[in-house]
Order: C-alpha cells, then sequence, then structure tokens
C-alpha cells in the first residue's frame, strides 16, 4: 500500500503463481506482466476516500468522488440520494478496517457479500469510471480473495496507518 500511495504503481494480477514467501516472510513478486500506473492524485485521492468512509466524513467523501468523477453531479448535490447510494458500500468497504486486525477466514462471504442487493445501489449510482479505478477494484477484489483463501488475519488498519503521509 505503501509503495502504491508514494509512487502511483501497483502490481495488477493478484493471484497466488505470481508471488513467492521469501526466507524472511517477505513476498516476493514474480510476474510484472500486468502493472498499473495510475493518475498522480488517484493513491492519495482512494486513500482520502477509505479514511472519510471510515470516518463517516459524508462531506470529504462526496468531495473526492466528485474529484474522481464518478458519480453522476445530480447524486453527488442531493445528499439524501448520495448518503442511500453510498451507505451500504461503505459499510461494506469499511468493515476489514474497523478493528486492529481483520480475520478472513472468519469472513469468507465478505466479497460476496458486496453483490448483495443493498449494495447494487452503490454500484448503480456510479456514473463513470477510470482505467485507475477498474484497475484498482481488479486487483483490490483479487487481493481480498486471496485473503479469504489463505484465512488471513490481517492488520488492515496499519496498511492505511503506514501509507499516511509524514508530517
Amino acid at each position: 500500500m505503501t509503495h502504491f500511495i508514494q509512487n502511483g504503481v501497483f502490481h495488477a494480477d493478484p493471484n497466488p503463481g505470481n508471488y513467492l514467501v521469501l526466507s524472511d516472510d517477505r513476498l516476493g513478486v514474480v510476474d510484472f506482466g500486468c502493472i498499473k500506473t495510475v493518475a498522480p492524485t488517484f493513491p492519495q485521492q482512494l486513500q482520502t476516500l477509505f479514511c472519510a468512509h471510515l470516518a463517516h466524513n459524508k462531506d470529504l467523501t462526496r468531495e473526492i468522488y466528485a474529484q474522481l468523477g464518478v458519480i453522476p453531479k445530480v447524486i453527488l448535490e442531493d445528499s439524501q440520494k448520495f448518503d442511500s447510494a453510498i451507505a451500504p458500500f461503505q459499510s461494506w468497504i469499511i468493515l476489514p478496517f474497523q478493528s486492529q486486525y481483520f480475520d478472513f477466514g472468519q469472513h469468507p462471504n465478505y466479497i460476496g457479500s458486496r453483490l448483495m442487493d443493498s449494495l447494487q445501489s452503490a454500484m448503480t449510482a456510479m456514473d463513470n469510471t477510470t482505467s485507475d479505478f477498474v484497475m484498482f477494484d481488479r486487483t483490490y477484489i483479487g487481493i481480498l480473495s486471496l485473503l479469504i483463501k489463505l484465512k488471513a488475519r490481517v492488520k488492515m488498519q496499519a496498511l492505511l496507518d503506514a501509507a499516511a503521509p509524514t508530517p
């Protein structure tokens, strides 16, 4: 996450065959066939968006979605429409970040719950997207899938904290 926030580049093909666990328990990436370089502002916007969702800061959340250009102006300008469209997605996206550790083994249906009817309102509220957003989403869901298969217990909060800019 820190590399993505600082450099705007990420490995966008998260499948088990592309990683090695090194002798010192670091993760090694062995296939660089799908690398995505994003717009310079995208990583910070995404980090701010995650943090705004976690803080339930509706104004900042709306501002970042407006900057990203993914939600129509008619929804952004109507607080009630925006809140009802985003609330289910917000609940879903922040779940792993709400405690120090998130045990993906205890949440095997986490990704599937994204497709529930209540989350469809957020998906249909999106009017447009960018290749940055599409590739990040693809990669994020792929990584979450791996973590679920591994029944991993992950310090999700630490990912956002580690990527935060230093004063």
